[in-house]
């Protein structure tokens, strides 16, 4: 089974040494005892995506520095191309960056959130669940490092978890999911981004967060659940 990882920006050069690159993380990620997949690389940035969406079996979005609201010219086609797969009925993951995009390209609203930034471990509960979504949890706890937010899910969205600081911190539609926190950052990977906020973030605030990052997560179950989705559980 092939997954075509929409790649919407890259890890930091100062990182990569230490961290490595978002395919790799995906990877990481996804693979588990009873999957591993094949995986297909699209520089989204760059105008590439598949030809048609039968091109891989299943897609997964990156976060990004970029904004959905953005005027980058490589926006409006990777928004079509977004549509596209999710109306071939292939599954689609998207998370952060690409939660908030697979949002705005099916109709829903992403703005600046008037809570301010999501740093290091957030919670939510979980408000609904969808079969794939095995084990089931109460609550998730994922790393983040947001400004934007879905504000309204697209028509016919299903809100899977949320809270009052993020309110649709993640929706399925069909067999599309996204979700507004990063399982494929480690900890530490989620500290290093935090030094990136000095300029935007209270020093006590932001200490607080970098803390926060090392406490217990849920990525391996959410990794699981993406894993699920791609093999049709």
């Amino acid at each position: 089974m092939k997954i075509g990882v929409l790649l919407t920006d890259d890890v930091r050069d100062s990182l990569q040494a230490e961290f490595g690159r978002y395919p790799a993380m995906f990877r990481a990620l996804l693979d588990g005892a009873d999957a591993k997949f094949s995986y297909a690389v699209y520089d989204c940035r760059a105008f590439q995506g598949p030809r048609a969406p039968d091109e891989c079996d299943g897609y997964v979005i990156t976060g990004s520095r970029h904004g959905v609201n953005d005027d980058a010219p490589w926006l409006a086609p990777f928004f079509r191309q977004l549509r596209e797969i999710h109306q071939s009925g292939r599954p689609l993951a998207g998370i952060c960056f690409g939660h908030q995009a697979l949002a705005r390209a099916l109709g829903g609203e992403v703005r600046k959130s008037p809570n301010g930034w999501l740093l290091g471990l957030q919670e939510w509960p979980v408000l609904q669940s969808a079969p794939w979504m095995n084990p089931r949890v109460s609550k998730l706890r994922l790393l983040c490092s947001c400004q934007d937010q879905v504000l309204t899910p697209p028509p016919g969205a299903t809100v899977l978890a949320g809270s009052d600081s993020c309110p649709v911190a993640s929706f399925a539609i069909g067999r599309s999911f996204a979700v507004q926190g990063h399982p494929e950052f480690s900890p530490a990977f989620a500290r290093a981004l935090l030094e990136f906020r000095r300029d935007d973030v209270d020093a006590a605030a932001l200490k607080e967060r970098a803390q926060s990052a090392g406490g217990e997560n849920d990525s391996d179950v959410c990794g699981r659940w993406m894993r699920q989705l791609f093999l049709g559980k």
